[in-house]
């Protein structure tokens, strides 16, 4: 099982790299990743199930559609507001490292 929720939380961190290290959501990283957590509501809780679709999904989605919408948007108030919207959405995953290791600590103990 230890191995199963290892897996769970490599292919969080790796989505989560992803979105820090190119500033976008790539869909198919996206794809993959819900893929991967799929087995969590088994076997991890209900809290970090909750999380991964309400918090880091949610916010992922919103995060591209801000991106997306962006394009359009000449310089002015409304870009501006637009930024500042993805910027928090920006600080918000990269405060997600510890996060996601608090949230997984007490499934990847190894006991002897």
């Amino acid at each position: 099982m230890f191995e199963k929720r290892l897996a769970i939380y490599t292919a969080t961190m790796k989505f989560l790299a992803s979105i820090l290290t190119s500033g976008r959501v790539d869909r198919d990283e996206e794809h993959l990743w819900s893929i991967a957590v799929r087995e969590a509501k088994w076997l991890l809780n209900r809290d970090l199930e909750v999380y991964f679709y309400s918090e880091l999904r949610a916010r992922a989605l919103r995060h591209e559609a801000l991106t997306e919408a962006l394009k359009p948007v000449p310089p002015g108030e409304e870009r501006s507001k637009m930024v500042h919207d993805q910027s928090k959405l920006f600080e918000w995953f990269q405060s997600q490292y510890d996060v996601i290791d608090a949230k997984f600590a007490p499934f990847l103990q190894l006991r002897h």
